[in-house]
């Protein structure tokens, strides 16, 4: 099987991009039993500290030589030697959600923009990030890239990886505001390199706007939340019909509910939601039903 490899992208910092990536993924090994890869995209690091915890991350990143994304994408790393397996331990030390694994990020991310010097007539470093990822394809089921809220070079890495460019977006007005711009900027960047898609993933269509997550919806605004999807729903039509989106692209039939107040809590103790909170949780409900939307898209 090859993995699908899932990218979440937004331009709005706040959407809960992180907070889907970590906890769709845990649901993805731990209640569905598939393999899953996380890789922080992201200079602020959220993804690999809630998956690794804050002791393990430091002392996996405390050198700028460190196996991380940042020497993956400007250090040319080899990507095996990125992986941290089996990174999420419960509070008493025992792995869970076993067959997720993580390439975590550093905050020397940061520079990567002033740092990466391309010269010519090497490959850019999205087609190299894409190559290296594409060596891993036949070990899991899933790859998900959290990304940093804009789309420079390490987010252009994940955008050009992808099969599935999903949108998570809070559920007000600049959210929904902000989709014509995300859209227009990842064709923006799908035109300029469309000659190297097409040589390095032959056969497969240019990555668009696949899909929207409605993420932080509070239970007690029916009559809002419906109007809210329903305005993502004409957006998404109206980019699909301009060629701003792919054919099937989808606003995700869950919406994920307002994350409880011990999410604070279970963040700064950097443990996944799906192991800190009551099984009966409707939010880790939510997290598995998007899970098993990502199942059928990857089938």
């Amino acid at each position: 099987m090859s993995a699908t490899i899932i990218s979440f992208v937004n331009l709005k910092g706040g959407v809960g991009k992180t907070a889907l990536t970590v906890n769709v993924g845990v649901s993805l090994a731990a209640q569905l039993g598939k393999r899953v890869l996380v890789i922080d995209l992201d200079p602020q690091c959220n993804a690999s500290l809630w998956l690794m915890g804050e002791k393990a991350w430091v002392k996996r990143v405390k050198n700028k030589h460190a196996k991380t994304t940042y020497g993956l994408v400007c250090r040319h790393e080899p990507v095996g030697e990125c992986i941290v397996h089996s990174p999420v331990e419960n509070s008493e030390g025992i792995v869970e959600a076993g067959t997720l694994d993580l390439i975590p990020a550093s905050f020397h991310l940061m520079t990567l923009e002033e740092e990466y010097h391309h010269k010519e007539g090497t490959e850019q470093p999205y087609v190299r990030f894409y190559q290296q990822i594409k060596i891993l394809r036949g070990l899991y089921d899933f790859i998900f890239l959290d990304c940093a809220p804009n789309v420079y070079r390490a987010t252009k890495c994940a955008l050009f990886a992808s099969d599935i460019i999903v949108a998570p977006c809070s559920p007000d007005a600049l959210s929904w505001l902000g989709l014509n711009l995300l859209a227009s900027q990842i064709r923006k960047f799908g035109r300029a390199t469309a000659n190297e898609f097409a040589r390095e993933r032959e056969g497969q269509d240019l990555s668009l706007l696949g899909g929207i997550i409605i993420n932080d919806v509070h239970s007690g605004y029916k009559n809002i939340n419906k109007y809210t999807r329903d305005r993502f729903v004409d957006r998404l039509s109206r980019l699909k019909q301009a060629g701003f989106a792919t054919e099937d692209a989808q606003v995700f039939p869950t919406e994920v509910s307002h994350a409880p107040s011990a999410f604070q809590k279970d963040l700064f103790q950097f443990i996944p939601l799906l192991l800190s909170q009551p099984e009966d949780a409707k939010i880790l409900k939510d997290y598995e039903k998007v899970a098993k939307t990502f199942f059928a898209m990857g089938s």
